[in-house]
């Protein structure tokens, strides 16, 4: 089973669906180039628990090295971060770094 992350930087529709969904947003903020993003896509965010779990949220997926003024907004300074935002983009919490799907699941 596949997640539903929406690629690019759109945010605005984003904070929207939450909105209109009741539901808390989900930012996995990546690199192409970072090893350890490609990891958590390849071996966590793709894991049936963690896929069950996110489908309570709205799911987004941005290049951090292509939006920096959101590194910025939000002080991401490593990959992978994982922002869980409120439908009105308040921070309510942060991940940071590489998480097992165990750890993961938990977290969120």
């Amino acid at each position: 089973m596949g997640n539903r992350f929406q690629f690019g930087f759109k945010y605005s529709p984003t904070l929207n669906t939450a909105q209109n969904t009741n539901k808390l947003i989900l930012v996995d903020v990546h690199a192409p180039w970072c090893g350890y993003c490609k990891e958590m896509d390849k071996n966590t965010l793709q894991d049936a628990r963690v896929t069950q779990k996110l489908s309570n949220y709205v799911l987004l997926k941005i290049n951090g090295d292509e939006n920096p003024e959101f590194m910025k907004r939000y002080q991401i300074y490593s990959y992978p971060t994982i922002l869980i935002l409120n439908s009105s983009g308040n921070l309510v919490k942060t991940i940071s770094g590489y998480q097992t799907p165990e750890n993961f699941v938990n977290m969120i």
